[in-house]
């Protein structure tokens, strides 16, 4: 809030607006303009514990984590989590199954959900229908967009626990953390700090070579 003083020496709030750099929304309070930014850079800071899912918004996680209540109606034989949908309690136990119904055309890869397929099938039709607003670059599929929009918003949602980089990209965090990666063909390594270790099996030694 910022202030003014009329003649009579009274002060008086006015609104101060927080404008978005990317879209040129605005909001009356610095926290909804955080929230929103989110919508651009992709981050999804709040994760659910029990499925791995991530949210943008915690109120979006608190109604996610209903559908793993234990006293949901619907209950997995398997795993003893419950659900209040059956319809997710279904789609749960078909991962539990190996079921996946919805298979592509073309290559076979096949989906639990439907909805998966479709964005599958983008990368045959060679459809590349979303756009970015700032530069125009066209993408297949909607998540590769919002990655694409953190190199306008320099926001680097990924960190290294290593070395204290950080990236924008997951890809490139990817690439980064082979850095600290340490191959070895043997159990020779008695203690190994710091860094990552990767066993490679026997038959790859040739590999390596």
């Amino acid at each position: 809030m910022t202030a003014e003083k009329l003649d009579g020496g009274k002060q008086v709030s006015r609104d101060k607006c927080y404008c978005c750099s990317l879209c040129d929304k605005t909001f009356k309070q610095k926290h909804y303009l955080k929230v929103h930014r989110l919508v651009h850079s992709g981050e999804r800071p709040f994760s659910c514990t029990l499925c791995g899912r991530k949210f943008q918004v915690k109120a979006t996680l608190k109604r996610h984590l209903l559908s793993h209540q234990p006293e949901g109606e619907f209950k997995c034989v398997s795993c003893g989590l419950a659900f209040f949908r059956k319809e997710y309690l279904r789609q749960h136990e078909m991962k539990h199954a190996g079921i996946k119904p919805h298979c592509c055309e073309q290559c076979g890869r096949c989906f639990i959900q439907k909805s998966c397929l479709k964005v599958h099938q983008a990368i045959h039709s060679g459809e590349r229908n979303h756009m970015c607003d700032l530069c125009g670059q066209t993408f297949t599929y909607a998540f590769t967009l919002t990655s694409h929009m953190s190199t306008h918003t320099g926001h680097k949602p990924h960190h290294c626990g290593k070395c204290g980089k950080t990236f924008s990209q997951k890809g490139t965090f990817n690439r980064h953390m082979l850095v600290h990666t340490v191959f070895f063909l043997n159990n020779s390594y008695s203690s190994i700090t710091n860094v990552n270790v990767l066993v490679v099996p026997p038959n790859l030694n040739h590999g390596l070579a």
